[in-house]
């Protein structure tokens, strides 16, 4: 995305890389201590696939920011497969079905 980014003109020096996560929740999580670091804005634009947009926004309202989402586009014919693991996403994010129990 740094790539693209600068082949589209944005300045290197106005990318700020966070390449340490794993998860929408650590992504958010990590970015919030570079934004605090640097002094950044802390009102976020979300970039994500169409399919993903919601629960990341939902993610990051349970984080307590300030967010708002723009969409990108999914290839149609991966659409079904990635949309029907999202909801199951959403399901266990508001479930907690797959977490392991406590003992």
């Amino acid at each position: 995305m740094q790539q693209y980014l600068i082949c589209h003109g944005i300045p290197k020096s106005r990318i700020f890389m966070e390449d340490r996560s794993r998860t929408t929740q650590e992504n958010l999580l990590f970015s919030s201590a570079i934004i605090k670091k640097q002094g950044l804005d802390p009102h976020l634009a979300l970039v994500s696939n169409e399919f993903h947009l919601y629960r990341s926004l939902c993610i990051a309202k349970k984080l307590g920011f300030s967010a708002y989402g723009i969409p990108a586009k999914t290839a149609w014919w991966l659409f079904p497969t990635y949309f029907t693991r999202e909801i199951l996403a959403i399901v266990n994010e508001d479930l907690g079905l797959l977490r392991p129990k406590s003992p």
